[in-house]
């Protein structure tokens, strides 16, 4: 199997949206009552997603294993495997499953936790975006050796969405890492203040949840149609 960089991915022109295919969110619980991340996943490429951020948390994003490796079997994109890591053998058992990049969040690990997990992640051929939601986190994740940055627009506790510090955060990236951003997107226009703000990648989810199909809902979205 060949490796899909998420980082090579990231340096293309222009901004790659990365679509999030979960069963649910931690702000709403379990939306998806059957759903297969396969094909949703091939839906959602077919319609723009140049990476898929696949769940296989069971407890937030109520995702599983199987989604994920199933999903490889349809796609050439990169797949990113949304888990709370903590253990070196969810590293491993990532790269077995069929992920090509791993969330490693600065706030849930110590400075040595972080730093040994995201050493064994690269020495096993996988990506890494580091999730920070204040700059704190921002400093840690580039301490531990963090190449990509994800900043997450969002308030830990109740889930709601921060766009004004999702915007404050993306200004103290430093311009040589790979930047991408999750902050409920659900319009155009936020995708382009996004780019515009410098964002590599931007991570599409909350507007794809109630969909059944959300393939066609991303197109929508991407072409500038306001959801019915």
């Amino acid at each position: 199997r060949g490796h899909h960089s998420l980082k090579e991915e990231l340096s293309q022109q222009g901004v790659t949206v990365i679509a999030e295919v979960a069963g649910g969110d931690p702000a709403r619980g379990k939306v998806r009552e059957n759903y297969k991340a396969s094909t949703h996943g091939k839906s959602l490429v077919e319609n723009g997603a140049r990476v898929l951020s696949i769940a296989t948390d069971k407890f937030l994003y109520h995702g599983d294993d199987k989604g994920l490796s199933e999903a490889r079997a349809q796609v050439k994109v990169p797949l990113l495997r949304r888990e709370f890591i903590f253990e070196e053998y969810q590293v491993e058992e990532s790269k077995i499953l069929g992920a090509d990049a791993i969330f490693l969040m600065p706030a849930l690990l110590s400075d040595e936790r972080l730093a040994a997990l995201h050493k064994l992640a690269i020495a096993k051929g996988l990506d890494v975006a580091m999730e920070v939601t204040s700059e704190e986190d921002l400093k840690r994740a580039m301490a531990a050796g963090g190449d990509i940055i994800s900043v997450l627009g969002r308030n830990l506790d109740t889930w709601e969405p921060r766009w004004d510090q999702a915007v404050a955060l993306m200004k103290k990236v430093p311009k040589d890492k790979f930047l991408m951003v999750e902050a409920s997107v659900n319009s155009l226009a936020q995708i382009k203040e996004l780019e515009k703000l410098g964002a590599h990648g931007i991570i599409v989810g909350d507007a794809l949840l109630d969909d059944f199909y959300p393939g066609k809902r991303l197109a929508q979205l991407l072409a500038g149609v306001d959801p019915p």
